[in-house]
């Protein structure tokens, strides 16, 4: 409250903005000079709630709302991979939309939170873009003979999807279902039998455009 000679201190570690007015006398061999008074704010650093990582798929919506206290704080952040659909550098909440990447794309978020002159801890996330997957084209219609080796390769683009399936049709020796290439044996069977083949492309839990094929199992005469 009291003191003497040049003002150094550490400032409180104050959760909300405080105030002090200091009136200053100078005197000398007795003889005082005029009262001085100035005022000394001392903010709060302003604490940021670490953001999620977040996981999206090209021209998906990415959305980051941060989290402050007190709220009144201001946040900056940069960006280490524009290619992920956001500028290198801005302020305040994140709303826009995901690039329409052709590969995954991986940026390093950083957040720093300001009050005034203060600044707070920074905090750092990552935002993961991945391509939607498009199907390699498949024949329209596949047959195959009784007994015959069966096998049907998928591809996308870019590569690395998990290929899902559903099948109409189990007498042509094919689950109702399954994941993967089709690789099997033909069954034996008396009249023609068809499925119809529905595929779809997945890369980390984006999907793509599914293709529908035909594939025939025609008996042995």
């Amino acid at each position: 409250a009291t003191g003497s000679g040049p003002i150094s201190f550490t400032a409180a570690n104050v959760t909300t903005p405080q105030t002090a007015t200091v009136s200053t006398i100078a005197t000398l061999n007795g003889c005082s000079g005029p009262v001085r008074t100035f005022d000394i704010t001392v903010n709060p650093a302003p604490i940021l709630t670490d953001p999620l990582d977040e996981n999206i798929c090209g021209g998906a919506p990415l959305a980051v709302g941060f989290t402050v206290n007190p709220p009144n704080a201001t946040i900056s952040w940069t960006n280490t991979n524009p290619a992920i659909g956001l500028p290198a550098n801005g302020t305040g909440d994140i709303a826009t939309s995901a690039a329409s990447v052709a590969t995954t794309q991986t940026a390093t978020i950083t957040a720093t939170p300001s009050l005034g002159t203060c600044p707070g801890t920074p905090q750092s996330f990552t935002v993961t873009v991945t391509p939607f997957p498009v199907l390699n084209p498949i024949p329209l219609t596949i047959a195959q003979c009784s007994g015959d080796n069966v096998n049907i390769v998928f591809g996308s683009t870019p590569g690395g999807a998990v290929f899902n399936w559903t099948n109409d049709n189990t007498a042509t020796g094919l689950p109702a279902s399954g994941t993967g290439n089709l690789v099997f044996t033909a069954p034996v069977v008396s009249s023609p039998q068809v499925s119809n083949i529905r595929v779809t492309p997945v890369i980390g839990g984006c999907t793509g455009q599914p293709q529908i094929f035909a594939l025939t199992i025609n008996p042995i005469p």
